[in-house]
C-alpha cells in the first residue's frame, strides 16, 4: 500500500513542503470559487470559508474521478497541480488578503503566553512531519486514499466500518493526490495548517473585539497546548478540519448580528452553511449538531424577512454547498451500500444492504464496547488532553453577563444535544464534540467585558500565574510525548529503525514483500484495528470485499488454524510465513515497550467469489 511504498522516499522537508503547498492550494481554490460567483466575505471569515470549500472541491474532484474508475496516477497528480496553480493565482491576485497578512512579534505581557504557544506549535510541527504511526490513521484514515490509489477508483468496501461511511471521509479523500505523489504523511501538515488557521482565526476575532493582544494569546493557547492537539490535530484524520468548521459555525451563529452588518443575508447563510458542511463531513455524529444550527438559522430567516422571494433565495444559498459537494457522495454510498451513510442506519431505507441483518449494528456496538473507557480513564484522558483554561472559559461564559440568557440556553442546548449523541452512539471522549467546546471558549473571549478581562488577566502576576499553572505543565507533557519523533525528523535516528520500533509488523512486511506474488492480497483474521496502510499488499477485513482474480493469503494473529481447515468459503493451504515474536502493537508514548504476538500467513484456495 502507499505508506509501505513511500518509506524509502520519506523526507521531513519534502513532507512539510508538499503539505504546505497542498494547504495553500485548498485555500486558494476556495477563494477562486467565491470570486467566480462574486461572493466576498470579510476577513478572517473569508479565509476559513475558502479553506473549507477548497477541501470540499478537491475531494469532489477525486470522488468524480474515482466513481468513474479514472483515478490514475496522472489524473490524481493533475488534480493536485490544478488546485495548486489555481490557488496560487487566486492568492496572488487577492490584494485585500495580502494587506492583512502580517505578523508582529509579541511584546510585554503577550510574550509570556506567546512563548509556550510558539513552542507548542514547533512541537506539533515536529509530530506532523514525522512518519504516521497513530493506529487510527494506519487502520482507516489513510487506508481509504491508499485504496483509491491502488484501485485507481473509488470502490465501496464494507470494512473498516468507519471508512465505509464515505460522507465522513471527505477530508481523507481530498488527500488522495498526496498518496499518489508518494508522500502520504504530507496530509499531517495540512492538518497542522488547519490547526494554525483555527488559532489565527480566534486570535484575530478576539484581538479585534477586545483590542488586547495579550487576551487573544491567552485564549488561543488551549488550541495548541495539551495532548489533544499533538495527537489528533496533526494526523491524516479529519479532526482538525471538523474542529475548525464546527467552531466557526458556532461563532457565526452567535456573532450573527455583527456579520449581517457586513454581508447580504444570502451570503451570511452561505457562509454558515459552508462551515456546517465542513463539520458534518468530518464526523457523521456531528450531523445532529449541524442540522440543529441549520434549523435555528432557518427559523431566523422567517423572523428577519417577510419577502417570499428573499426567503427562497436564502434557502437556495444554504442548499448549494450541500447539493454540489455532499449529495454526490451520499448518493454513491447509498447505491453501493443500501444506506446514505454506509454502515450507519443500515437496513432502514427500503433498499438491500451491503451488510447482513444486524451486522453493522453488532460491529458498531462491539467498537463502542471495546473503546469505552472507565470513568477514571476518561477523566485522566480529558485532564491530559486539554489545558484547564479551556474548561474555565466554558464555565465563565455562563457565570457572567457577556452574553444574553437566551444565548446561554442555546449553548446548553447545543452541548446537551452533543452529549446525548456522544454517550448514545459513541463513548465519553471530548474529541467527539468536534470543536463545539473550543468555539464556546472563543465566544467567551470575544464577548468578555473589560472588567472581566482585567479581573482575569489584568496584570503581570496574573498572566504569569496562568501560564505557569494552566499552560506549562501541559506543554511539558506535550514536549515529553514528542521526544519519540525528534530522532527521525532530525536524521539522528535512521528511518528504518523508527519504522521498525514504531509501526507494527514492519519487519514482517519487509519479508512478506519479498516472498508474496505481486497480485497477492491479505485477508485478516486478527484484531479489529490493524496497521493496513504499511502492508506491502492490499489488506481486506471481510471476504466479501476481496476483488476477483487475486491470490488470497490469510494473515492470522494469535490464531490456531491449520492447513486443511475451513475459513469462510476458503480452505487453508500451506504455511507461507511465520513469526512467533512479531511486533503487533506499538505505543507512541515514550518508554512503553511494544507488544509481540505470533503471526502466520497461509495460502487459501477453493475460493467462491461473491460480492454483497
Amino acid at each position: 500500500m502507499t505508506s509501505f511504498l513511500s518509506i524509502e522516499a520519506y523526507s521531513p522537508i519534502l513532507v512539510f513542503f508538499l503539505g504546505f503547498l497542498t494547504y495553500f492550494g485548498f485555500a486558494g481554490t476556495g477563494l477562486a470559487l467565491f470570486r467566480l460567483f462574486n461572493i466576498r466575505f470579510p476577513l478572517p471569515w473569508r479565509w476559513i470559508a475558502a479553506l473549507l470549500l477548497g477541501i470540499q472541491a478537491g475531494s469532489l474532484m477525486v470522488q468524480v474521478a474515482g466513481m468513474a474508475g479514472m483515478a490514475s496516477h496522472r489524473v490524481l497528480v493533475s488534480v493536485w497541480l490544478f488546485m495548486l496553480i489555481a490557488g496560487i493565482m487566486s492568492l496572488v491576485s487577492d490584494r485585500d488578503l495580502r494587506k492583512n497578512i502580517r505578523f508582529r512579534m509579541p511584546r510585554g505581557l503577550s510574550l509570556i503566553i506567546a512563548i509556550p504557544v510558539l513552542i507548542a506549535i514547533l512541537i506539533n510541527l515536529l509530530a506532523a512531519v514525522a512518519p504516521s504511526t497513530k493506529i487510527d490513521e494506519l487502520y482507516y484514515h489513510m487506508l481509504l486514499p491508499s485504496r483509491i490509489v491502488n484501485d485507481q477508483g473509488l470502490v465501496f468496501y464494507r470494512y473498516p466500518i468507519e471508512s465505509a461511511a464515505l460522507p465522513q471521509m471527505i477530508y481523507q479523500i481530498s488527500l488522495t493526490p498526496l498518496h499518489s505523489l508518494g508522500f502520504p504523511d504530507a496530509g499531517n501538515v495540512v492538518s497542522l495548517g488547519l490547526n494554525l488557521t483555527f488559532m489565527v482565526f480566534g486570535w484575530q476575532l478576539i484581538k479585534r473585539q477586545s483590542g488586547s493582544a495579550t487576551w487573544a494569546w491567552l485564549w488561543i493557547a488551549p488550541l495548541c497546548i495539551g495532548m489533544y492537539p499533538v495527537i489528533w490535530q496533526v494526523t491524516g484524520g479529519a479532526f482538525a478540519m471538523g474542529d475548525l468548521a464546527t467552531a466557526a459555525a458556532v461563532l457565526a451563529m452567535f456573532l450573527r448580528a455583527d456579520l449581517m452588518k457586513k454581508l447580504p443575508a444570502p451570503h451570511y447563510y452561505l457562509l454558515i452553511s459552508v462551515f456546517i458542511l465542513g463539520s458534518v463531513s468530518s464526523k457523521i455524529t456531528l450531523l445532529p449538531l449541524g442540522f440543529l444550527i441549520l434549523l435555528i438559522s432557518g427559523l431566523l430567516i422567517f423572523r428577519d424577512t417577510f419577502l417570499k422571494k428573499e426567503r427562497i433565495k436564502i434557502l437556495w444559498f444554504i442548499s448549494i454547498p450541500w447539493l454540489i459537494f455532499y449529495l454526490p457522495v451520499i448518493l454513491y454510498t447509498w447505491q453501493a451500500s443500501g444506506s446514505p451513510f454506509g454502515p450507519f442506519l443500515a437496513g432502514i431505507w427500503g433498499t438491500p444492504s451491503a451488510y447482513a441483518p444486524d451486522e453493522a449494528h453488532r460491529q458498531l456496538q462491539y467498537m463502542k464496547e471495546v473503546n469505552i473507557p472507565t470513568f477514571r480513564g476518561a477523566m485522566k484522558a480529558t485532564l491530559m488532553d486539554y489545558s484547564p483554561l479551556l474548561w474555565i472559559g466554558v464555565l465563565l461564559i455562563f457565570s457572567g453577563k457577556t452574553i444574553s440568557s437566551g444565548q446561554k440556553r442555546m449553548i446548553l442546548l447545543l452541548l446537551g444535544l452533543q452529549i446525548v449523541v456522544v454517550l448514545g452512539f459513541l463513548y465519553a471522549d471530548m474529541r467527539f464534540f468536534g470543536g463545539l467546546v473550543q468555539g464556546i471558549v472563543l465566544l467567551f473571549a470575544i464577548t468578555a467585558s473589560v472588567t472581566v478581562r482585567k479581573k482575569l488577566a489584568g496584570s503581570y502576576q496574573k498572566i504569569l500565574a496562568i501560564t505557569l499553572v494552566l499552560l506549562i505543565p501541559w506543554l511539558t507533557v506535550q514536549i515529553y510525548y514528542s521526544t519519540i519523533f525528534w530522532g527521525v525528523v532530525t536524521g539522528i535516528q535512521p528511518k528504518t529503525e523508527f519504522y521498525r520500533t514504531k509501526t507494527s509488523f514492519y519487519e514482517d512486511y519487509r519479508r512478506l514483500h519479498q516472498i508474496m506474488p505481486k497480485d497477492a492480497v491479505f485477508l485478516l483474521n486478527g484484531p479489529l484495528r490493524f496497521n493496513a496502510v504499511y502492508a506491502p499488499r492490499p489488506v481486506y477485513f471481510s471476504e466479501a470485499d476481496i476483488p476477483a482474480g487475486k491470490q488470497v493469503f490469510l494473515m492470522i494473529i494469535e490464531g490456531n488454524l491449520n492447513p486443511g481447515d475451513s475459513f469462510g468459503s476458503y480452505t487453508i493451504g500451506n504455511l507461507c510465513y511465520e513469526n512467533r515474536q512479531a511486533i503487533a502493537e506499538v505505543f507512541r508514548t515514550p518508554g512503553i515497550p511494544p507488544k509481540v504476538r505470533p503471526l502466520k500467513v497461509f495460502s487459501l484456495f477453493h475460493f467462491k467469489h461473491h460480492r454483497i
